[in-house]
């Protein structure tokens, strides 16, 4: 097993025990208003992966419609008309058309499937 696995699967234990401190910190210090902040503590299971080299970065629309949800939500408290970016989501693909067949013509103006 190499060492980007290995930190790969370390990585969830280590971001639950820091949430875990971190809340109780908080608690002890009475800011249970920062409290929500804690949550993006687990964002880091998703960056590790692409910060060690394991996945590229490829565009992602819902994740990004994710982040944005989330950034509406924890920066502006803007919860509930947020969830309305997920709405966007089948909008996106139905206007990308990722299902639809690349044609080619040839030079006598014929249609070449592929």
């Amino acid at each position: 097993m190499t060492l980007r696995r290995k930190i790969m699967i370390i990585t969830p234990f280590i971001t639950f025990i820091l949430f875990i401190v971190l809340r109780y910190v908080l608690r002890e210090l009475g800011m249970h208003d920062k409290l929500k902040w804690t949550y993006l503590v687990y964002l880091i299971n998703l960056t590790i992966p692409f910060l060690i080299g394991e996945w590229k970065i490829n565009f992602s629309y819902p994740l990004v419609m994710v982040v944005l949800y989330l950034l509406l939500g924890f920066c502006f408290n803007l919860w509930h008309p947020g969830w309305v970016v997920f709405v966007t989501i089948p909008i996106y693909y139905t206007l990308k058309s990722p299902t639809a067949k690349k044609v080619k013509i040839n030079d006598k103006g014929e249609f070449i499937d592929e």
